[in-house]
């Protein structure tokens, strides 16, 4: 026996049944259970940060790759991102104006993770009063450039 149907039902069948397996690809309908991650997170390397204010502290934790790894990482990926954590501050206190940074800093394991201190002298902020561009070229006849 031999079953014909509408090209335009089976396209909408077809592109249903993508739909359908697209959920269960992207997870949708499992219990947390069934992955073993439940709704807590591993925990990650911690950082103290003493002698910024709100901002320098919320930009230097953005750059510090170090809050990226996991309590059981490797030690000597733990310490590897510590080393770069010198580098890592500065750039972000330069992107807020701050560019002779003194950084005193210490890495320790805790009871079941590692904590790193860094205690961060910003230094002043560089403002900039005035700018003067001067352009060059075709473009610095073209008024849109004046």
């Amino acid at each position: 026996m031999s079953v014909s149907c509408h090209p335009v039902a089976r396209a909408a069948t077809l592109l249903l049944a993508t739909l359908l397996a697209g959920c269960g690809y992207l997870g949708f309908g499992k219990d947390d259970e069934d992955s073993g991650q439940g709704d807590v997170a591993a925990p990650k390397v911690a950082a103290t940060l003493t002698g910024l204010d709100t901002r320098q502290e919320r930009n230097a934790r953005a750059y510090l790759g170090l809050l990226t790894e996991l309590c059981d990482a490797p030690e000597w990926r733990v310490r590897r991102r510590f080393a770069n954590a010198d580098e890592e501050i500065a750039r972000a206190l330069r992107a807020l104006g701050h560019y002779r940074i003194q950084l005193d800093k210490r890495l320790e394991r805790e009871a079941h993770c590692w904590r790193a201190h860094c205690d961060v002298a910003g230094g002043p902020q560089v403002v900039m009063v005035a700018v003067h561009v001067h352009v060059d070229g075709e473009a610095g006849s073209d008024p849109a450039f004046a």
